[in-house]
């Protein structure tokens, strides 16, 4: 039975995170042969895990010297030590150091030092690893050192667990006595002789393997790939059916690029791809894309010219042959393979995109072999990418920089330069022959390794990637980055990556405790959407499928607003905030398009890139029936987008409360956006209403509709908002709106037109015997069927459903649910009632074509209290990507990739849905609706700069506001409400089984 109470390692520091013994050996030697005692490296063998004190007894043996004498030898071999370690640096800790710690750290574990050195914290400090541990207990910490157990149970102590809660890992014989005598599991590092009696033993810090000492959580997702932890996607069957799919699910990434989760011997074929954001490009004279760049982490084994790899169009079933995971919490794609044959018993490797430095990927092989076999391996940048719409470089020059190697090309439209740079150290082999190949833009460095005696061959690759729109020469940094990288060694750089996800996971993590699976499903949507947006910079988009390939063009779509933002908007402000300027920044390209199309005012593209100019095609889909174009005006119907932005922005200062983003960039965006909507309705004489006509909802498979009531809505809260802040910054701040005035245009004039046309804005009422709200006028006329009835109808799978001749075009059948989407983004407008109604009418009729329409059933069915409907609805919705159960070809176009949306929407059913957060202009409302297996949901929210942490639990709830808030937080928690001044924390009773009755 798997042990779930909270659990830590204690590390020992000296020979299990970094090989100090030498530096102590050269120490005691220089001292020894000062004062002219015999000692030798047998005899430093038996000062390991000792203190410095008995140490020095040991080596003095039967002389006896005086107590100042004592204590000046001591200094003297301190003052030694400490010399030799201002040469020490991140590169000095051990292999697999700093991968065991956040492994650990990743499975709930707490981590901390137990080491006998009182200069165990300078250590940390210098190998750059003091940040990822919770306590350091050393030898300053007690007086008893090993192997009295003292210093463990400090240790325990100082995390607040149980001995029998710890794991020690360990190299010394005294430190495993000291292990076991605290009651704690003793593992131990090193030979049988020295750490045999520990309950576990490995060779190396390396090879330890916590899943054999506290075995993991396991479940398979359906028939997907294995769930662990609440942090790891295990895929152990590798189907070439799904390369593309996993491939994509296994995306790391950091905002900036994102490298698809292949194999290093892979190449384009198997869709081998590093897509770099702010590269649009377009190759072909219709699609502008990012660009998929050289791949500076391949990498190839052979042995007498036979190739040791994964086959990547064969079918490999058997987990013991290979296994490929994704690390969620950090970001690492890890591989193990086990050949059938061949010399090598075993290839590991990993990789990750630095989240410290975003321009660089790492990636580590261990290669597991005979002492003294001969092996090739070849390594370099493959300038042969897979990219979806054409070469999108005009020229490509590889280039030898002594130990680097690079690629500098220039893209096909635009001629922006890029530079792609490798480095490669190789440890636990001899090299005895170099060679440098290149053909066919690819630039390889063969080596002919040896084996060394460890059985160990251990190769740390980095790649760097910069544009021209990053730095004015980007080949120069490539290298210089790429090369201080490689110095760094990779257990620094993965430290600091580490160190940067833990910073992100701390606002953003959803923990959700008594369901592992809805824990990990959630947590790879929140990741995926972490690292499809660009936190370091304001004038770039999340892409709708991210960094994960070239589909949907890298580019924003209304999915931005919408989905992605909510969850940074209420964990990390400032990331949101930056999103937002970027469609400031992209205000002309919008003014553009209305211009274009005859509008006034701001109407924003529904592909936008980094210039705001449309990037969506008129003829996007393929009749794969006939072959013919079908001409979608998702370019130029599709106008909620502007709306939808707007709305955003209202959330967004209710959220934050920051009024200078609304001042200086969020009051130019509503206003060109009313200006756009006035010039867009239509006055109707009949009625003396405006109306919204040929129009495309989120619904696309109905297009060239009027009234749609998602669309008229949007406008309706779009235009009200626009009054509201003209009208504010008239009596509040003139000098801004004077500034307006003469920068764009906007008078008082359209002030009063925007009024006019808010107060005659048509309404779609629900009908009023059924409650219905009907999606568009004449949706009701259509024919009412159901999507099973259409798949019959189907003459090719991949047929386009919606507009003009699809299967769907003439019925009530949806791709997503408009009207259920308007409940998400407007709760306040209609009763529980009309709600339901809607819900039960629309879903049956729903297709569920988009990635986005269960997860906003979901939220909807959470806060309806319909809490089982509402978890299915989660769970199908959130693993999309998981299962790949998707079509990635409707209509003959390629959009696979990674739904960012969805990602970003599994936040908001979470913690918008079953965690009941809504948030007022005055208060937070908190109203969770549990499902009844989850014991407990825990996250944070930022709330106009205070911290506010949720803890809802089956019987109560329990908030806490930080102590560097602000000011107080004032929450309604099922109608009752409680004030929280910063640090403090209450806790209300609730009985969720009544509220979801009630």
């Amino acid at each position: 039975m798997t042990d779930h109470r909270q659990h830590a390692v204690i590390f020992d520091l000296d020979g299990v995170l970094t090989d100090t013994a030498e530096f102590h050996y050269l120490a005691w030697q220089q001292l020894a042969d000062a004062e002219g005692l015999p000692f030798d490296r047998e005899a430093n063998e038996q000062l390991r895990g000792v203190s410095r004190r008995d140490s020095l007894l040991l080596l003095l043996g039967d002389r006896e010297v005086d107590q100042d004498h004592f204590d000046d030898m001591m200094e003297r071999k301190n003052e030694l030590y400490l010399t030799s370690l201002e040469r020490m640096g991140p590169q000095d800790a051990l292999p697999g150091a700093v991968a065991l710690v956040i492994d650990a750290k990743r499975r709930g574990m707490k981590v901390a030092i137990g080491s006998s050195s009182k200069n165990a914290p300078f250590v940390l400090d210098r190998l750059g690893l003091t940040g990822l541990f919770d306590a350091i207990a050393d030898g300053n910490s007690v007086q008893d050192a090993k192997p009295a157990p003292d210093l463990f149970l400090a240790a325990a102590q100082m995390l607040d667990l149980a001995p029998d809660a710890c794991i020690v890992i360990e190299d010394a014989e005294s430190g495993v006595d000291a292990a076991l005598a605290a009651g704690m599991t003793a593992v131990g590092i090193g030979p049988k002789a020295r750490v045999g009696h520990a309950h576990h033993r490995f060779l190396t810090t390396a090879d330890v393997d916590l899943a054999r000492i506290l075995p993991c959580d396991e479940a398979r997702l359906e028939q997907g790939p294995v769930l662990s932890d609440g942090w790891v996607v295990v895929d152990d069957h590798h189907d070439p059916g799904q390369i593309v799919n996993v491939a994509t699910s296994h995306l790391t990434g950091n905002g900036y690029l994102g490298y698809r989760g292949t194999l290093p011997e892979w190449g384009r074929d198997a869709t081998v791809g590093c897509t770099v954001s702010d590269t649009w490009d377009n190759a072909d004279g219709k699609w502008s894309e990012l660009c998929n760049v050289p791949n500076g982490l391949f990498a190839t084994w052979e042995h007498l010219g036979q190739p040791i790899a994964v086959p990547a169009h064969e079918v490999t079933s058997d987990r013991d042959l290979l296994e490929r995971r994704l690390d969620i919490r950090y970001g690492r794609q890890h591989r193990r393979y086990a050949p059938s044959q061949g010399p090598i018993r075993q290839l590991v490797d990993e990789r990750f995109a630095s989240m410290d430095e975003r321009h660089l990927l790492a990636q580590r092989q261990r290669v597991f072999a005979a002492p003294g076999d001969r092996l090739t391996f070849t390594s370099g940048i493959d300038g042969q990418v897979w990219s979806l719409n054409g070469d999108h470089f005009a020229f490509v020059e590889p280039q030898i920089h002594d130990d680097a190697l690079a690629m500098r090309m220039n893209t096909t439209e635009r001629g922006l330069p890029i530079a792609v740079a490798q480095v490669v150290r190789i440890r636990g082999g001899q090299v005895h022959a170099e060679r440098v190949i290149e053909d066919e833009r690819q630039l390889l460095r063969v080596m002919d390794v040896e084996v060394g005696d460890d059985g160990v061959v251990i190769v740390d690759q980095v790649m760097t990637v910069y544009s021209g729109n990053d730095v004015e020469y980007p080949l120069r940094e490539s290298l210089a980055v790429a090369r201080a990288a490689i110095d760094d060694g990779y257990e620094s750089l993965l430290a600091r990556h580490a160190l940067a996800w833990d910073a992100l996971w701390e606002r953003v993590d959803v923990q959700i405790t008594g369901d592992q699976l809805a824990q990990t499903v959630l947590r790879y949507n929140l990741y995926h959407n972490i690292i499809a947006t660009p936190m370091h910079a304001d004038h770039l988009p999340i892409g709708a499928r991210g960094l994960s390939c070239q589909a949907y063009q890298g580019a924003a779509f209304w999915d931005q607003e919408v989905f992605n933002l909510p969850m940074w908007v209420h964990t990390v402000p400032e990331i949101a905030r930056n999103v937002m300027i970027y469609r400031y920044r992209t205000l002309d390209g919008a003014r553009r398009k209305a211009e274009r199309l005859g509008y006034a005012g701001a109407f924003y593209a529904w592909i936008s890139g980094d210039t705001g100019d449309e990037l969506c095609p008129d003829f996007f889909f393929v009749d794969v029936l006939t072959g013919r174009p079908i001409r979608n005006h998702f370019n130029d119907w599709q106008i909620h987008i502007s709306p939808d932005i707007v709305c955003t922005i209202d959330g967004y200062v209710r959220v934050t409360g920051d009024h200078d983003f609304v001042a200086g960039h969020g009051a130019e965006i509503v206003f060109e956006v009313a200006r756009f909507l006035a010039s867009f309705v239509y006055y109707r004489p009949a009625d003396g209403l405006y109306h919204l006509i040929r129009l495309l909802g989120p619904d696309e498979y109905h297009e060239n509709v009027d009234d749609n009531v998602f669309t008229v809505e949007q406008t309706r809260v779009a235009l009200a908002e626009a009054i509201t802040l003209y009208g504010d910054l008239q009596g509040n701040d003139e000098n801004r709106l004077n500034e307006l005035r003469e920068t764009i245009g906007v008078s008082d004039e359209e002030y009063e037109a925007w009024k006019e046309i808010h107060g005659s804005l048509v309404t779609i009422e629900p009908h009023p015997e059924t409650n219905i709200i009907e999606q568009f006028v004449g949706y009701f006329d259509h024919e009412d069927t159901t999507p099973d009835a259409l798949k019959t109808r189907l003459q090719d799978p991949n047929e386009y459903w919606g507009w003009p001749n699809g299967v769907a075009h003439h019925t009530q059948v949806i791709k997503q649910p408009d009207v259920v989407q308007l409940f998400v983004n407007q709760p306040e407008l209609f009763g529980r009632d009309i709600i339901e109604a809607n819900f039960d009418y629309y879903l049956q009729r729903t297709q569920h074509g988009s990635s986005l329409s269960r997860p906003m059933y979901g939220l909807v069915a959470a806060r309806l209290g319909r809490v089982r409907e509402a978890y299915d609805l989660f769970i199908k919705g959130s693993t999309v990507d998981l299962l790949a159960d998707h079509n990635p070809m409707p209509g003959g176009t390629f959009i696979g990739g990674i739904h960012t949306a969805a990602c970003g929407a599994a936040w908001q059913v979470a913690v918008l849905g079953f965690g009941g957060v809504h948030v007022r202009d005055d208060h937070v409302e908190v109203d969770p609706r549990l499902p009844e297996q989850w014991e407990e949901l825990a996250f944070g929210l930022s709330i106009r700069g205070c911290w506010l942490r949720v803890h809802a639990r089956q019987d109560e709830i329990e908030l806490a506001v930080d102590a560097s808030s602000p000011g107080p937080v004032t929450v309604l928690v099922h109608g009752r409400s409680t004030t929280i001044e910063p640090g403090d924390t209450a806790t209300t009773p609730v009985d969720l089984a009544t509220e979801l009755a009630r």
